[in-house]
């Protein structure tokens, strides 16, 4: 028995897929169609090759459905975030990422620091004009954040 497989695409996907489909069939040329498609001649080389290799879910992007290879664990989040408010409140984030790698072997980019800062003192705003808590379960990473008010 045949498995069938359910592809999800984006209407822009499946317009690049059928433009694709037509370079492969010598309808128009390669050049023709990366021009429709928006992308440079190489990389439309490099996608029809993918899309004859991997058929139609050649054209979706390989890190769809899969976790952000960056993320940071939520046990070095907290962890970081205590450190910083301990040792390194008054630093700008600059200076408190190159001491938390010195003084603590934890390498953080700075700009992750700020975010988580501004996060922090937003939470704190917040929670000073409320009478509930505002937490953050989840995010501050990638730009998803989930809140919860208790």
């Amino acid at each position: 028995m045949c498995r069938k497989d359910t592809i999800i695409m984006s209407s822009e996907e499946l317009r690049r897929l059928s433009i694709i489909n037509k370079s492969i069939d010598k309808l128009i040329t390669q050049k023709k169609a990366a021009k429709l498609i928006g992308l440079s001649y190489r990389q439309t080389k490099r996608l029809i090759k993918r899309v004859k290799r991997e058929v139609d879910k050649g054209i979706i992007h390989g890190l769809r459905g899969k976790r952000w290879n960056r993320i940071i664990d939520d046990k070095i989040r907290v962890k970081v975030i205590a450190l910083f408010n301990q040792n390194y409140f008054n630093f700008g984030p600059i200076l408190a990422s190159e001491k938390l790698y010195e003084f603590n072997k934890i390498r953080i980019d700075h700009d992750i620091l700020r975010r988580w800062n501004v996060i922090r003192a937003l939470i704190n705003e917040i929670n000073d004009g409320m009478s509930g808590n505002l937490k953050i379960l989840k995010g501050g990473d990638n730009g998803n954040i989930e809140f919860m008010y208790s």
